[in-house]
């Protein structure tokens, strides 16, 4: 094959490769000399490099773990050309992909001799597997190897690869998830490939002189009209988890349209998209179809609406179905077959969207009843959406019938979406001002709203009752009395006006006792492993996922067992463990690793076989004065981990002193004392770190007091660890407002400024304590402004067994996650249910940080903190009037969205915190009676209403008097006149 000329030219040589030149040509950094020297050579004649490459590769990367800086940088330069080198002398296709698939061929510089530093050069690295001397099989068989290797995730860079090599040797590479996930991306870049002049490599193959003209693809539409799998990899689209994502790009269209209008402004009027596309949100229902734009629109409009539909993923397949390049029935019935098994809201999207482009007919929704009606009916909101709209228009064409449409009301009434309960209850209405004879069952249906949550849905649904109750018999209107026992307290006084009867029968519900606070059971001790086996199991669920498996149980288990058996028997201990250690090898080029608990774990494994994997560079960072890559109460953490890879085989460690004796993290002081005779009757010094946290985990003065009788401690370092702990409860950080910059704006947050720290002496390193006391500073507004990352909030659940007696710090360290997940952040964080279960006192920080949690993006981490709420409720340590006043203060400064809160809220009440919700709500009333139209706030009342109507609470809240007299909004002096009458009878 001839290379080309130029640019990509490359040039061939006779003389053999000694190893002597190629590692000059990688020391002077740039891959392209490397590529041009070993390019003709075949690889059966660059066999005698592999072994000096590879322990290159081994050199390199310790160098770059030395934590030297000038030889990390040399190291760093000549990654590039090594792994570009590592590939081309690959002799069979497992050899290639094993450095092909190396993060540094994604992530290294790619040194130009001109000295310029870019990413790599994929098409040179594609160029490096289609030389003459590598035959199509070995091509196919890398493909199909790199195919099956690309993560689940996708890898955009490396699946072009695969597309390169399967477009020069015919392969079909497996449709595996990440292959999928990368064609659809692929796809989706078409457009901007175009605008900007990017061939596809096909057409880069002919513009080489490679292969014969190839077409070229302007738009999506285009290039899945061309391509030779479609059929195999449309159906792929709704088994791929995550992708529905991916389909769904109207943004990325609604940007190729702004680009075309861009180019036709200059002869044109200016674009105006009056039915712009939506990315299928609450309302896509109504979104206005590119068919059915207005005939009265500019030609340019029609053409940019045009191929915005070509570069849409649902347009271009519902394109492709209409002219029966796809089969149209297939496709919108694996569209309904993906929603109707359910996924992410946002997953869903794409297929929701996919479905409203095949505007399904009359016909083929009557065809599809069934499944439309368990759409919506059990559907995730955005199908349930979709499947509403269906059946209201096979409604509106008198195929649906009353009974049906009765069974639909009635499930979509119970669902919890305000929009979809409006809807179905104006559906309802209307179709029963049409036929008054389907009035009995459709009223019967109607009823299935009156113990919804919302209290406005409740009283619309009463409306559309009473407008129809005249169609009704008395035994039928009997039938919605009984129904009507469901509805909330305010509306039942005006359903004893409509439907007549007594007043005891309509509220003998309220007779019925509610459901009382639980009781408090502590959390379990931590229950001793008692084999190796158990040892061994235990670490693989850390290693194989840390973020799940590394809870503060498992932890504690693991370094305890662990010293343990050390102690024991190591040779055994290493034994049982080496089989592990292979399966988790140590982290090469992933120095961020070890900052987190399951890397650090991942050293302690090769330490229990006598290795030191820890990386100098992470070492010098954690202990000196680098940058803070972690959280304080982490480092506590990662001292304790690494003060033990560091010290097992060097030192005796008869045990662990810090492990804890209860479920909260906490330490029988007398058992602690025990661990230190052990101590003693060994000789052993205790580890720093260890003593630290197990001086934290019994109270301020058992610490004070072991530290003082215990001739073991009676050294200058204990001496000075004494006066550490002189902070204790005396000398608790003062907690103080504090202003946090937001949207460019500044705004005053009910935040309190925690902003304590210990300074350790010169010749000690950083501890425990130390890293503890370090608390979040206060005009630090870049910890507000982060994404509250798994990453990071995964950790969380390891910090309140570390300060059992100190909820107040742990809640100081985790306020800006906690605000993080309020606003944008949505993963998952399991802190707050075990900062209930601590020992000590919860103060102003710690509601504070309930109350964030009460307002969480995410619905587990609201239901954690109503289990906290619960908890600290149940244990008498909850100041509902104080958490109300926070609340109702972050409430008025939009610093927390209000429906978050009152869901929460309603669901502490649900669990039998009833008085204490009330309380809270009558301390947010003083913020937000000055504030009547701030949103929500009728909603509050209602909740606050039903709560005192359950628990039977009659006590005066001054704040009611003034809403109750307000003219505008009417809503919330209404609610307010209905909480006030129910607080006065009695």
């Amino acid at each position: 094959m001839a290379w080309g000329s130029g640019a990509w030219a490359v040039e061939e040589s006779d003389a053999r490769v000694e190893w002597s030149e190629l590692r000059a040509l990688i020391a002077r950094r740039i891959p392209e000399h490397v590529l041009r020297r070993l390019a003709y050579a075949p690889a059966d004649e660059l066999a005698h490099l592999r072994p000096q490459l590879k322990a290159l590769r081994t050199e390199l990367r310790a160098a770059l773990r030395s934590g030297d800086r000038a030889a990390h940088d040399e190291a760093y330069g000549q990654l590039a050309p090594l792994y570009l080198a590592g590939v081309l002398c690959s002799g069979d296709p497992a050899e290639a992909l094993d450095w092909l698939t190396s993060p540094v061929l994604r992530d290294a510089a790619w040194q130009g001799p001109d000295g310029s530093s870019r990413e790599p050069e994929l098409r040179r690295i594609l160029l490096t597997l289609l030389l003459d001397h590598r035959d199509g099989a070995w091509q196919r068989d890398l493909a199909g190897r790199l195919a099956r290797w690309l993560p689940v995730g996708g890898d955009p860079r490396r699946w072009q690869l695969v597309d390169g090599l399967a477009a020069w040797s015919g392969a079909a590479p497996s449709a595996g998830d990440g292959y999928v996930i990368g064609w659809v991306r692929h796809g989706s870049a078409v457009w901007r490939d175009h605008t900007r002049g990017r061939l596809d490599v096909r057409e880069w193959f002919a513009e080489q002189g490679w292969r014969p003209p190839a077409p070229h693809y302007a738009t999506l539409v285009e290039w899945l009209r061309a391509q030779p799998r479609l059929a195999e990899l449309v159906p792929r689209l709704f088994e791929v988890a995550d992708i529905g994502t991916e389909l769904d790009n109207v943004n990325v269209a609604a940007d190729f349209t702004a680009d075309f209008t861009a180019d036709i402004a200059a002869d044109g009027p200016a674009f105006e998209d009056t039915a712009p596309e939506d990315a299928v949100s609450d309302n896509a229902i109504n979104t206005v179809s590119d068919d059915t734009a207005s005939g009265d629109e500019g030609g340019d409009t029609r053409a940019a609406r045009r191929l915005r539909a070509e570069n849409e993923w649902a347009s271009a397949l519902a394109m492709l179905a209409a002219e029966g390049t796809l089969e149209r029935q297939e496709l919108l019935d694996l569209c309904l077959a993906k929603l109707l098994r359910g996924d992410r809201p946002g997953n869903l999207r794409g297929f929701v969207l996919l479905t409203l482009r095949l505007a399904p007919s009359v016909d083929e929704i009557a065809a599809r009843l069934a499944t439309y009606v368990a759409l919506a009916a059990r559907g995730a909101a955005p199908s349930a959406r979709l499947a509403q709209a269906g059946l209201k228009e096979l409604d509106a064409a008198g195929r649906l019938g009353t009974v049906t449409l009765a069974e639909v009301s009635k499930a979509v009434l119970a669902r919890p979406e305000k929009s979809l309960v409006a809807t179905q209850l104006s559906w309802v209405d209307a179709d029963m001002r049409r036929n008054r004879g389907a009035a009995p069952a459709l009223l019967r249906a109607v009823s299935a709203a009156f113990p919804h949550p919302a209290v406005t849905v409740q009283e619309r649904a009463l409306r559309v009752v009473m407008r129809h109750l005249r169609h009704l018999t008395a035994t039928q209107i009997a039938e919605l009395h009984e129904a009507a026992r469901e509805l909330d307290a305010v509306l039942r006084d005006e359903a004893l006006r409509v439907f007549g009867g007594g007043v005891d029968g309509l509220l003998a519900t309220a007779a019925i006792p509610a459901t009382p606070l639980p009781a408090y059971h502590p959390p379990e001790p931590p229950k001793p492993l008692s084999s190796v086996a158990e040892l061994v199991e235990l670490f693989e669920a850390v290693l194989a996922d840390p973020d799940a498996g590394a809870d503060p149980h498992t932890v504690e288990n693991i370094l305890d067992t662990a010293v343990a058996e050390y102690e024991r028997d190591a040779e055994t201990l290493a034994e049982a463990l080496e089989p592990l250690a292979v399966r988790y090898p140590p982290k090469d080029f992933e120095s961020r690793d070890q900052w987190a608990v399951g890397g650090a774990m991942r050293c302690l494994l090769h330490a229990l076989l006598g290795q030191d994997q820890r990386l100098v560079a992470v070492m010098n960072e954690l202990y000196g004065s680098g940058e803070q890559r972690v959280s304080a109460p982490d480092r506590a953490v990662l001292y304790r981990v690494y003060e033990l890879v560091g010290n097992l085989g060097r030192v005796r460690i008869p045990c662990l002193l810090s492990t804890p004796t209860q479920g909260n993290g906490a330490i029988d002081p007398e058992v602690l004392r025990y661990r230190l005779e052990r101590y003693e009757r060994s000789r052993a010094v205790p580890l720093p770190c260890d003593l630290e946290l197990a001086l934290l985990r019994v109270p301020v003065e058992e610490a004070q007091e072991i530290l003082a009788a215990s001739p073991l401690l009676a050294t200058p370092a204990g001496k000075e660890l004494a006066a550490l702990f002189a902070w204790g409860e005396g000398a608790l950080p003062v907690f103080e407002r504090f202003v946090i910059r937001r949207s460019e704006t500044m705004r005053i947050a009910p935040r309190f400024s925690p902003f304590h720290e210990l300074i350790a002496a010169p010749d000690r390193p950083p501890s425990p304590i130390t890293a503890l006391s370090r608390l979040p500073d206060p005009d630090d507004a870049e910890l507000f402004a982060g994404d509250g990352s798994s990453a990071q909030t995964a950790r969380t659940a390891l910090w309140p067994p570390l300060l059992p007696y100190h909820p107040e710090i742990v809640a100081a360290h985790a306020i800006p996650v906690l605000y993080q997940q309020a606003n944008d952040a949505r993963d998952r964080n399991a802190l707050l249910p075990l900062l209930a279960t601590t020992a000590g006192w919860p103060g102003a920080v710690t509601h504070l940080a309930l109350a964030y949690g009460l307002a969480a993006g995410r619905a587990e981490n609201r239901a954690g903190a109503v289990e906290a709420m619960v908890t600290l409720a149940a244990r008498g340590l909850l100041d509902p009037r104080a958490l109300g006043a926070l609340c109702g203060e972050l409430w008025v400064e939009r610093m927390v969205k209000p429906n978050r809160l009152l869901s929460a809220l309603d669901a502490a009440a649900q669990a039998g915190a009833r008085r204490e919700v009330f309380a809270t709500i009558a301390g947010a009333l003083l913020a937000l009676a000055p504030r009547p139209t701030v949103r929500g706030l009728p909603d509050l009342l209602v909740l606050g209403a039903e709560c005192a109507r359950t628990a039977d609470l009659h006590e005066d809240i001054p704040e009611l008097a003034d809403l109750a007299a307000l003219a505008k909004p009417t809503r919330v002096a209404t609610e307010a006149r209905r909480f006030r009458r129910i607080l006065s009878t009695g």
